[in-house]
């Protein structure tokens, strides 16, 4: 709560310290916010992404990793790939509330994008996962998702391509198996980097790569509509779980740890390319971003939820510049 007050008061008496406000509201080169560095809520640039010395990226891993993404033969009747629930040019995440899963039955909740994944603490919407290296073996052999449950089926299928052959030598120096299958996807996902967004130029100094629209955006998700609170730091995302008291009856991050606290809590997931993304929330719940912005200003859902709900009272204007700078953090085409 300290550091929030804090972050707020130096917002605004950076607001007020301004030769001439009303200006500068309106006037690019006089917008408050472009003088504030380091930005509010620990916002900037998007890093390198870190590295993971136990599973090393090479360009070649890369492409095995690429080329098994996009494989049906992960799938235990050859009808699922990765990318079936993860396409490209959905932002690697789906555009319905539940993918598909085995045999065309819906998944228990939405699929969440892949990019900057290499900067995530979790990997999934309640934490049971830290990595692609984990989370793989589980979703390949899981009866509702890839249903691919024998290894050595596996191991004949990639071992029959003269292609994976060679590759999984050269990459591994042995045969294809359930976990260098894990690890060279864990190596694509985590190229899917989006860096030098509009905002990420901005954010290094480029003032004019925000729209007027986007900068009054800016301050609105880092003032009044207090959006910094979960979506902070580069990746615009805070590692945490939050309850917003959307309905059903998942029980998210308690199914993990038994904690009562946990109960219907979920990750707050990166804001990073969200136009690109929608639905959004862990059930796909709310169709566009105008709904996401409508249901944070009314304090969030019904059931039980995070006391940093609150209302916000945006105006449709406000509303409307924040989307603009929401759409500022996307970057079409990962490196």
């Amino acid at each position: 709560m300290r550091l929030r007050v804090f972050v707020l008061a130096a917002f605004a008496a950076a607001l007020f310290l301004s030769n001439d406000l009303s200006a500068g509201w309106r006037r690019s080169a006089r917008y408050a916010i472009d003088a504030i560095r380091p930005l509010p809520g620990g916002l900037g640039v998007l890093p390198a992404p870190p590295e993971d010395p136990e599973n090393p990226i090479t360009p070649a891993k890369i492409e095995l990793g690429k080329q098994l993404f996009e494989d049906t033969r992960l799938s235990g009747d050859e009808s699922l790939s990765c990318a079936s629930c993860h396409p490209k040019e959905m932002g690697y995440a789906e555009a319905v509330p539940f993918s598909a899963g085995a045999e065309g039955k819906p998944m228990p909740r939405h699929t969440p994008t892949l990019l900057n994944a290499a900067y995530y603490r979790y990997i999934n919407w309640d934490g049971k996962f830290a990595n692609t290296v984990q989370l793989v073996p589980t979703i390949l052999a899981n009866p509702r998702n890839m249903n691919m449950q024998d290894e050595g089926l596996l191991t004949v299928r990639l071992e029959s391509v003269p292609a994976y052959r060679a590759l999984f030598r050269e990459v591994f120096g042995g045969p294809p198996t359930k976990q260098r299958v894990a690890q060279a996807l864990d190596a694509y996902v985590r190229s899917l980097t989006t860096p030098n967004s509009p905002f990420d130029r901005y954010a290094a100094g480029e003032k004019n790569a925000l729209t007027d629209a986007q900068k009054r955006g800016l301050m609105l998700f880092v003032g009044k509509a207090d959006c910094t609170m979960c979506h902070r730091g580069p990746i615009f995302a805070d590692d945490q779980f939050h309850a917003l008291g959307v309905g059903g009856d998942d029980p998210g991050r308690f199914k993990v740890t038994g904690v009562e606290a946990d109960r219907n809590a979920f990750k707050t997931p990166t804001i990073r390319n969200v136009a690109l993304t929608a639905p959004y929330m862990h059930d796909g719940s709310l169709s566009t971003l105008r709904e996401v912005i409508d249901f944070y200003n009314g304090g969030g859902g019904q059931q039980p939820k995070s006391l940093l709900l609150r209302r916000l009272n945006l105006t449709e204007q406000e509303k409307s510049e924040l989307i603009a700078f929401l759409e500022s953090l996307q970057r079409q085409r990962a490196q």
